[in-house]
């Protein structure tokens, strides 16, 4: 079952208080908790090896996803501008998309969503708490190999997050 934003507003507002509909959406995600599907398998995230950080001069945000054998899903996010908001990015030169590293027997592949044809990608922050230092979104896109896999597009999708996030 949804939330309904607008009855919690009203709720909210009726008590004197303040409302912001992202706490509503950050509280729909467990604390500490990250998942997202690679190639549409279940990406096996280590939340305790994960993390999310935010350069307060660039005002990057990059959330890492740790997998136990070494292979990662990374989102970077060049744009943050410290508040819920939605990115389709669709610019091809933008750093700002879904990088995902994979690793068979003990080799590390890359694929970059630059060297894809169509280099859409989403990032959706539906939660940002500078007083808690959370952030928390959903993601999706494709990454393309180079090289030997140039023509490997991994689908990366469904993914989720909501971090504690350090900054630097």
């Amino acid at each position: 079952m949804g939330i309904n934003y607008f009855a919690a507003s009203l709720c909210a507002l009726a008590l004197g208080q303040a409302v912001s509909l992202s706490s509503f959406a950050q509280k729909t995600q467990p604390a500490n908790t990250a998942a997202v599907r690679v190639n549409g398998q279940v990406f096996a995230v280590v939340p305790a090896a994960s993390s999310a950080v935010l350069d307060r001069k660039t005002n990057e945000l990059l959330v890492t996803l740790n997998a136990a054998n070494g292979a990662r899903v990374v989102v970077r996010l060049a744009e943050f501008r410290r508040r819920p908001e939605r990115f389709v990015v669709t610019d091809p030169r933008s750093f700002s998309g879904v990088y995902y590293t994979a690793v068979t027997d003990g080799r590390a592949q890359y694929f970059d969503f630059r060297n894809c044809a169509n280099p859409n990608r989403m990032i959706d922050v539906i939660g940002f708490d500078s007083v808690r230092h959370t952030v928390s979104g959903t993601f999706s896109g494709t990454a393309c190999g180079s090289g030997s896999n140039r023509n490997r597009a991994i689908p990366v999708t469904s993914g989720t997050f909501n971090l504690h996030y350090s900054s630097r």
